[in-house]
């Protein structure tokens, strides 16, 4: 209940970041290098997304495109791995929140 109650309360700034980076066009090489600078993730990641941009650079034109990618890539890792990747999709799309 805490959740749903946090989530209803904090509504209207998840939209707004949802918003702020839908419409960005982005350079999928260039992002990688931004990406691979969040804390926590392994080289063996970091090599797969540079290798994954390489094959899908046309489809990946803006920063959900390329999150969605490098939670694909997540999908072959352990789960704490994985979450660890997933967060830090989390934190390049600015979607981080206050433990309030």
């Amino acid at each position: 209940m805490k959740l749903l109650s946090r989530i209803h309360e904090e509504l209207e700034e998840i939209t707004v970041r949802v918003v702020s980076r839908s419409g960005e066009t982005i350079d999928p090489r260039a992002e990688c290098v931004i990406f691979n600078r969040i804390n926590g993730l392994n080289s063996k990641f970091k090599k797969a997304i540079f290798h994954e941009v390489s094959e899908s650079e046309e489809s990946i034109t803006n920063p959900w495109d390329f999150a969605r990618h490098a939670c694909l890539i997540a999908k072959d890792y352990d789960t704490v791995k994985r979450l660890g990747i997933e967060r830090a999709a989390g934190k390049y799309l600015n979607l981080v929140f206050g433990k309030n």
